[in-house]
Order: C-alpha cells, then sequence, then structure tokens
C-alpha cells in the first residue's frame, strides 16, 4: 500500500509505494529512488527510468539501455545492459536483447533463453 507524502507546504506530492524501504520518485532531471525514513533521494544519479527494488536490486533504464543496480550501494550489479529488463524474482530477471527474451542472475548472466 501506498504512502502519502506531502512537501514543505503540507501539499499531497505523491501517494508512493515503498519496496525493501525505497520508493520510486522523479523530477525534473529524470527518476530515482527516495528512502522510506527521510523521504530524500538515496542517490545522486537520475535514470530515464527505474523500478522498484526486488531481491535486492532495481532494473533501471539510462540511455535506451536497461540493467540492474544494487540496494547496497546503488552501483551497476553487472557490466552488461540490455533492450529491456523486469525486476528479479526468486532470483531471475528476464531481459531482452534484439527481438529474444532470456533470464539473467543476479550477475547479469544469461541462464536460460525465451
Amino acid at each position: 500500500m501506498g504512502k502519502k507524502i506531502f512537501d514543505e507546504k503540507g501539499n499531497k506530492r505523491a501517494n508512493l509505494e515503498f519496496h525493501e524501504g525505497l520508493a520510486r520518485d522523479y523530477d525534473e532531471k529524470g527518476w530515482f529512488h527516495i528512502k522510506e525514513k527521510n523521504f530524500k533521494p538515496a542517490y545522486p544519479e537520475r535514470y530515464d527510468w527505474v523500478c522498484d527494488f526486488s531481491e535486492g536490486l532495481a532494473a533501471v533504464c539510462k540511455g535506451k539501455k536497461y540493467f540492474h543496480i544494487r540496494k547496497k550501494d546503488f552501483k551497476p550489479a553487472y557490466k552488461n545492459r540490455f533492450e529491456f529488463a523486469t525486476k528479479f524474482r526468486k532470483g531471475i530477471a528476464k531481459v531482452r536483447i534484439g527481438k529474444e527474451f532470456f533470464s539473467i542472475n543476479f550477475n547479469g548472466e544469461i541462464i536460460t533463453s525465451g
């Protein structure tokens, strides 16, 4: 369930859902995650899009390339870049390369196709 966020003037700003203590948010520079404890950005980077954190990772998009960042340091989890990526479920995320979909592990390694 979402948590209501208010700005300095008391105006409702958003109804965000927190996952693993973080929620997606955006400003004029792009998308990022905010901390549940203080509603401040968790990191300075801005992305074209971000997904909710799941299993300690979040899919993000920068310059039409998708990858996952780690919750522990908000850095890329691996070097590979994809044309699309989903959040992790049971240690696996789906990614797209060209017209094909693959499953990857936490290290960004392809483990199955389809």
